[in-house]
């Protein structure tokens, strides 16, 4: 999307992720870390991305955030492994 001209607003995981895409992309591309695995981070990014689209919106939104560890057959894995998933 970047490549296209089009500004991009990134979550990553990581610094060192975030300092990797940045550095691939051009200036249109702004990150914001993100663990989808905490409340804390979705609710400071969700505000962070607010405060940059303000009253125009989201165009757009890819999602490719998840979480799939543990993995085992599911006879293996507990009522809280399913939910760290989920």
């Amino acid at each position: 999307l970047d490549l296209r001209g089009l500004r991009v607003l990134a979550a990553c995981l990581t610094e060192e992720g975030a300092q990797q895409l940045r550095g691939q992309m051009s200036d249109r591309l702004e990150t914001v870390i993100l663990d989808v695995t905490k409340t804390e981070s979705i609710s400071a990014a969700a505000q962070w991305v607010k405060e940059r689209v303000g009253d125009r919106g989201l165009w757009g939104l890819v999602n490719n955030a998840g979480v799939s560890v543990p993995t085992a057959p599911n006879e293996w894995l507990t009522k809280h492994d399913f939910m760290k998933i989920l």
